[in-house]
């Protein structure tokens, strides 16, 4: 944690009444909790199975959230569902059509121990997006808003979520099966977002938690309401105990812009999938990690664009020679070798001490596919020079292979011959 995350954090702590080392204060006669309904802006729903705080705030689809209005999201393409849902669709259900989940719960480690106190649950209509958020005031009535959030997901063709496929829906479908309920859940296909913004920004974000991305892909900033997610199991245990509901304004605006950032990113992602060159959201360490999403797909073209598009945007460093390697990799496979030796050879001369692999790669090509084992020498040789400029681990790794190429071409060439098979 940074010196700025540590001066944020502590005004939280200020807001909500508490120091680092100093006990939680206890709400006083003269200073009485506000209710419910009136510090979080809900309603009280009371039902026979119990009672539960529901909040519901609309957007026109013109807001404006990040870079970009959510109502943007009903013009995106649909046919990348088709790989970003589980399980595949064959006909893509329309984005209007998905429900955006989100759940804010008492502890991280999932199992029956873990309880969904929130749930945020966002949907598109023709003139605005709403998110419903469904609180639990006290554990007892857990069924009363699983049966309220029923109504709410039975409709719908398929699920959003933010690393819900690990968290958020197994999660859920405990809870129901604890309640004896039948799951709506079961029946849906799931996108998990963090799935696909690691596929496309990983290299570049580095750490892809919702909040980062939100700032670097959406433009998206929230403002001093915001709490940390770790902090959020903590808050709804605080209000069990003083039934002080102020507090939790927070952890409902952070459910909030989780719910809308999703909508924002589904939007991007469907499009980069379609299209990542008309996307300004892309940099060239995106187009890297694009190829090699692009790849096992058999999309090896789009991938050779990507790759040779990164190569000549990207400064030098770590992501520049993954783009090397990936295209090198390609080409070979591909049968091109005289272009795939002139990537190998021009990541030696731009880099010559990362790696022994376009080495490794450009004697193998002088000794089985040229058959000139002289050449192959040479360049096991400069591997050897390069080698040695590289850190123990890497030499460790590298010496006995080239040590031992190197005695086999040293034998070819002493007798002027190339066996038909290799060793």
């Amino acid at each position: 944690m940074d010196a700025r995350q540590r001066r944020r954090l502590r005004e939280q702590l200020r807001r909500l009444g508490r120091a680092r080392g100093v006990p939680a204060r206890v709400p006083t006669a003269t200073a009485p909790p506000s209710s419910l309904e009136e510090a979080l802006q809900g309603t009280l729903v009371e039902t026979e199975r119990g009672t539960y705080l529901r909040v519901e705030r609309c957007f026109p689809l013109s807001h404006v959230h990040g870079r970009h209005p959510l109502g943007r999201v009903l013009d995106a393409p649909r046919s990348p569902l088709r790989h970003l849902l589980r399980p595949a669709p064959t006909d893509p259900p329309p984005v209007e059509t998905l429900l955006f989940l989100d759940t804010e719960t008492t502890g991280l480690a999932g199992g029956t121990g873990t309880l969904p106190f929130l749930v945020g649950v966002g949907v598109l209509a023709e003139d605005r997006v709403c998110v419903r958020q469904y609180f639990l005031p006290d554990v007892s009535a857990e069924e009363a808003m699983l049966h309220a959030l029923t109504q709410d997901i039975t409709p719908r063709k398929g699920v959003v979520t933010y690393n819900g496929r690990v968290f958020d829906l197994p999660v859920l479908e405990t809870r129901f099966l604890l309640q004896r309920m039948s799951s709506p859940l079961a029946s849906l296909a799931d996108l998990d977002l963090l799935v696909a913004v690691r596929r496309v920004w990983k290299l570049r974000l580095r750490q892809c938690a919702l909040s980062n991305v939100e700032r670097h892909i959406l433009g998206h900033r929230r403002d001093q309401r915001d709490i940390p997610g770790w902090l959020v199991p903590s808050l709804y245990r605080e209000y069990l105990r003083t039934r002080d509901p102020r507090p939790l304004a927070g952890v409902f605006y952070h459910n909030l812009h989780d719910v809308l950032s999703m909508i924002g990113l589904v939007d991007m992602v469907l499009r980069v999938w379609e299209d990542p060159w008309a996307e300004a959201a892309m940099k060239p360490e995106d187009f890297v990690a694009w190829a090699r999403w692009l790849l096992p797909l058999g999309r090896e073209e789009e991938a050779e664009m990507a790759l040779r598009h990164a190569l000549r945007h990207l400064p030098p460093g770590e992501i520049r020679l993954r783009a090397y390697d990936l295209l090198g990799t390609l080409l070979k496979r591909r049968g091109e070798h005289a272009r795939a030796v002139d990537v190998w050879t021009q990541w030696v001369e731009e880099a010559p001490y990362s790696s022994v692999r376009p080495y490794e790669e450009l004697a193998k090509y002088y000794e089985w596919t040229v058959r000139d084992a002289d050449r192959a020498l040479e360049w096991v040789r400069r591997a050897q020079e390069a080698l040695q400029h590289m850190d123990a681990v890497t030499r460790y790794r590298w010496q006995a292979a080239l040590d031992h190429r190197e005695g086999r071409l040293r034998e070819k060439v002493e007798r002027g011959t190339t066996p038909e098979s290799r060793t």
